[in-house]
């Protein structure tokens, strides 16, 4: 796998139009990664279901995934903590996503 860092990218298009400057399509590359944390529930046990995720992020997207899947939520706003979450007995692996998108303007492309 390639590995690519923080930077502007020139990229062709299918007919091999590569004029290497920023006449083409460019690519911006940001690989910051978003602060996260999850606050509650804590990495313990508890004799209740936990039914509640809360967490900081300094992303603009959150989600989660519990027990490799089982169980998913939709995106959210970040900071929005996730109610009515439902564990079960037992183990519980609990994993928060946070994405951070550039801020720039879009462009639509379509792939084949």
């Amino acid at each position: 796998m390639m590995e690519f860092l923080n930077g502007i990218y020139y990229v062709c298009d299918n007919s091999s139009n590569c004029a290497w400057n920023s006449t083409n399509w460019t690519l911006t590359l940001d690989a910051t990664k978003p602060a996260i944390s999850i606050v509650y529930p804590a990495n313990t046990t508890y004799t209740i279901n936990v039914s509640a995720l809360n967490y900081t992020s300094d992303g603009v997207s959150c989600w989660y995934s519990i027990n490799n899947g089982a169980t998913n939520s939709s995106s959210v706003t970040c900071g929005a903590n996730f109610t009515d979450v439902t564990s079960i007995e037992g183990s519980n692996t609990w994993i928060l996503y946070s994405m951070i998108l550039l801020k720039s303007k879009q462009h639509k492309c379509n792939f084949l």
